[in-house]
């Protein structure tokens, strides 16, 4: 079976938007509380350099 690539998917529920990322470049992931600062770190790296 292929394995298929991440998706990432943010729900607003104050809106009940969504936005959905199908085509994900890198997978930034804190699998515990102590992970979160570089995680955010990371996902704000990426934001400036235009990833968002």
């Amino acid at each position: 079976m292929a394995q298929s690539r991440p998706v990432a998917r943010l729900d607003d529920g104050t809106t009940g938007r969504s936005l959905t990322f199908p085509r994900a470049r890198a997978v930034i992931l804190a699998r515990s509380p102590d992970e979160v600062p570089d995680a955010l770190a990371a996902a704000e790296a990426a934001a400036r350099s235009g990833a968002w």
